[in-house]
């Protein structure tokens, strides 16, 4: 019976220090220094938003690994992976650029949704989650077919 006490007060002290330590481990950082981003998301900002200039960078460090979120002076708000690769265009109430959306889903929205526009382009391993303006979701496999509405 002491075992037990003893073993379970062991286990549930472990899960508090661990539950202490995790957040320890996150870090936010905020900058305007855009030389703090990996070479490929500048290289996505300058030849996408050259003129927009960054109001601000938070460096998201965490124990999955580090993340950068940008926002522009025009509202954008952009977000990188560690290596720079887009993972996130939330353009507002603007237009995400078409240079940023794969020619088949452009030309899918332009058909089937006659002016609409994208405001929001999300870029998973698997799909590519585009929002219209008026909130209605797309989803696209990543070779641009088109899978269907997100409720």
């Amino acid at each position: 019976m002491k075992k037990t006490i003893i073993a379970k007060r062991t286990i549930i002290a472990a899960v508090m220090a661990m539950l202490a330590i995790v957040p320890a481990l996150a870090r936010d950082r905020y900058t305007t220094d855009h030389t703090q981003l990996p070479a490929a998301a500048r290289q996505v900002i300058v030849e996408t938003f050259g003129q927009n200039k960054i109001n601000h960078i938070k460096i998201d460090t965490d124990m999955y690994g580090t993340s950068y979120d940008v926002v522009l002076n025009n509202g954008t708000e952009l977000e990188f992976d560690r290596q720079g690769n887009l993972t996130e265009v939330d353009a507002g109430r603007n237009c995400v650029p078409d240079k940023l959306v794969p020619a088949a889903i452009r030309n899918y929205v332009k058909t089937n949704y006659k002016n609409a526009r994208i405001t929001s382009l999300k870029i998973d391993h698997s799909h590519y989650e585009v929002e219209l303006i008026g909130g209605l979701d797309l989803l696209f496999d990543r070779n641009g077919r088109f899978l269907g509405v997100d409720d």
